[in-house]
């Protein structure tokens, strides 16, 4: 069934014009508290109980599956392709759920591993400035974001030290690709847990099945990718990347098929994403260093001279700007980019609630700059250096659009 409580609420969360609202109980940042209300360990950020009906239980065991950018419209599009899917809409529970913002992996899997929320985490996109390395660096990666070798400072000093999996009373499963695992990023943000590297969905899901046979109680953090990339490629709403989404809930559907004749007792499966994904045309990309020079001499630098950019991405573009020049530039970007994007001095962002309820942390303060550009529906603002920064995909996240943020939480009980 659809939680139309849910479903409702995030719809009337609007923040101006197209962008919405994170919503604060129905946010993805509220899944790691639940997981650890399940195991009986107390946390204030929890999900409404109506996520699972009209009551809750605790369960012996519980998977989360991620499945990166299904966001709540590319569901609404597909989920008919699924036997599983189908059978979630009409056993199950479906709620509707906002992303953090940035609607981006860095931000909301940091959340997933680390229960810690991204005003918190300081973690909080795929690019941003670290004052501890003076320059602009991929926590993912954990590379600065102009050079190609891996930072040889340690992960825990850039990145949050609390992980939900040494919370957790009980054993702890992380699974996606191998490469996931073997970063700083997995090893920092996944200690306490069990990495389980796989090759492809299939071995991944051969692999749950075999710890979910065990005699213990577990969680499982279950990562998949492929949709992402796929609708990066083509965009969200190609054919390419609606048989994308054939060919991974067919492995899906394979494993509940599995998973009812091994007649699994008390796990609670749930399903969910880290954003949605919107349309780009490329062609409307804008590079403000090309476009508007005028601005680049109110942009900070750091100590060897380089303007402290690109930070966030082309639907989320993140300036530091010196401090008397930030309602210059603001307005200045604000008339030249009408009708292509908004612009917002990222402390009026912070005290509207976009990036969430709780009062930021220093760390973050001093990583998320003084200006955020958010582009419209198709559109790109971003910063060019030749072979190393450009607009190339066709779908993107990382804004408060509709498509972006809004992601489904499904709920699937075996009693």
């Amino acid at each position: 069934m659809y939680n139309k409580k849910s479903i409702e609420k995030v719809e009337k969360s609007i923040f101006e014009g197209p962008f919405k609202k994170v919503v604060n109980d129905y946010c993805l940042s509220n899944i790691p508290g639940t997981i650890l209300n399940n195991f009986g360990i107390s946390s204030e950020k929890q999900l409404p109980v109506d996520v699972f009906g009209s009551k809750y239980k605790k369960f012996d065991k519980v998977v989360l599956f991620v499945v990166d950018a299904l966001g709540y419209s590319a569901f609404e599009r597909y989920y008919h392709h699924s036997k599983f899917l189908r059978k979630v809409v009409k056993e199950g529970v479906v709620s509707k759920l906002t992303t953090q913002f940035p609607s981006t992996t860095t931000a909301n899997v940091t959340t997933f591993h680390s229960g810690i929320p991204v005003s918190q985490s300081g973690v909080i996109e795929w690019f941003y400035y670290e004052p501890l390395i003076d320059a602009v660096y991929s926590p993912l990666l954990f590379k600065k974001a102009k050079e190609d070798d891996i930072l040889t400072v340690e992960a825990s000093s850039l990145l949050p030290n609390k992980n939900l999996y040494q919370k957790l009373n009980v054993a702890s499963y992380v699974f996606q690709y191998h490469l996931y695992n073997e970063g700083p990023f997995g090893k920092q943000m996944q200690k306490g847990s069990q990495s389980i590297g796989f090759k492809n969905l299939e071995d991944g899901l051969n692999q749950l099945k075999k710890v979910l046979q065990k005699d213990e109680k577990s969680y499982s953090y279950f990562y998949h990718s492929d949709f992402d990339s796929i609708s990066h490629q083509y965009g969200p709403n190609a054919l390419e990347t609606e048989e994308s989404f054939i060919s991974i809930f067919k492995s899906f559907d394979q494993f509940f098929e599995d998973v009812s004749k091994m007649d699994f007792k008390n796990t609670l499966f749930l399903l969910t994403a880290d954003h949605g994904q919107t349309t780009v045309i490329k062609e409307n990309a804008v590079y403000i260093n090309l476009e508007y020079p005028e601005i680049l001499p109110y942009l900070k630098k750091n100590k060897a001279g380089e303007y402290i950019i690109p930070c966030g991405s082309f639907r989320d573009l993140f300036l530091h700007v010196e401090k008397d020049h930030i309602d210059y530039v603001c307005a200045f970007l604000k008339e030249k980019l009408d009708g292509k994007a908004e612009v917002y001095p990222v402390k009026e962002i912070i005290q509207a609630g976009i990036f969430g309820e709780e009062k930021p942390s220093q760390k973050f303060l001093e990583r998320v700059g003084d200006i955020v550009i958010l582009a419209y529906q198709d559109q790109a603002i971003w910063w060019y250096e030749e072979d190393k920064f450009y607009v190339h995909h066709l779908g993107m996240h990382g804004g408060l659009t509709k498509e972006e943020l809004e992601i489904p939480f499904l709920v699937y009980p075996c009693e």
